[in-house]
């Protein structure tokens, strides 16, 4: 547990069965997390709390019982290059108010999404592996505007490659969402979005799917070999509903 302005080191530690997080930062604490091993715990992996900052790096974080990482309002974090695989819950949980930088990372295998942002913060996705998640997308974006996600391979995900939901209005550009489950980019729940130049291909719903009431900006998105609910019309083109 690091807090009070406490700064510092953890590196090559293995960190297992806890009864609730692995680590928790909060109220000023700043400290480089790298190379450890976090896994089997009763709650989150790593619990980035109010105040909470810290840049991590090169850590396997599994098994948990909640989200591997989880970054809470008022935290600012920087997580880049770590595997995130087999946790109960996201891979990477970013709740409304905080500020994440997201780079180079795997998630796979969670049994929620691979990155989920969950309400308004500033907040970056760029250049992550995000593949075999469980939850409604390997990446979702829930009510929030300042949120860019970037360059990332977003792959055989169980449902769809990109959610936006409940308001969302994120930048979405050159994103590869190929060979998911369900549609490559889905829009719900009134959500828009700037969707632009992702490579879209190979995924078992419509390449891009509006719902009615959404009304998302789509511009020079590569759309190829996408199956709709009609076996026999290839998905080439987005679906607006309503």
């Amino acid at each position: 547990h690091m807090a009070d302005w406490s700064i510092g080191f953890l590196k090559e530690n293995s960190i297992t069965e806890c009864s609730g997080s692995a680590l928790i930062v909060e109220n000023g604490a700043d400290p480089e997390v790298t190379d450890n091993t976090i896994a089997e715990c009763a709650s989150h992996g790593v619990r980035i709390a109010a105040g909470g900052k810290g840049r991590f790096a090169n850590n396997k974080v599994s098994m948990n019982a909640a989200a591997g990482f989880c970054v809470g309002a008022d935290a600012t974090s920087d997580i880049r290059a770590n595997e995130i695989c087999e946790n109960d819950e996201a891979g990477v949980l970013v709740e409304a108010g905080a500020a994440a930088r997201i780079y180079g990372n795997t998630m796979h295998t969670n049994g929620g999404a691979g990155i989920e942002v969950d309400g308004e913060g500033v907040t970056q996705l760029r250049d992550n592996d995000v593949h075999s998640n469980k939850g409604d997308a390997g990446v979702v974006v829930k009510g929030a505007v300042e949120v860019v996600v970037y360059g990332n391979h977003i792959h055989e995900n169980e449902n769809a490659g990109i959610a936006l939901q409940n308001g969302a209005h994120p930048l979405i550009s050159k994103n590869r969402c190929i060979d998911n489950l369900g549609d490559g980019i889905k829009v719900s729940g009134g959500s828009k979005g700037k969707l632009e130049r992702n490579t879209i291909q190979g995924n078992e719903g419509a390449p891009i799917l509006a719902e009615p009431g959404c009304e998302p900006i789509i511009g020079e998105n590569f759309l190829q070999e996408n199956d709709m609910d009609d076996e026999d019309e290839e998905g080439d083109e987005p679906r607006i509903e309503g």
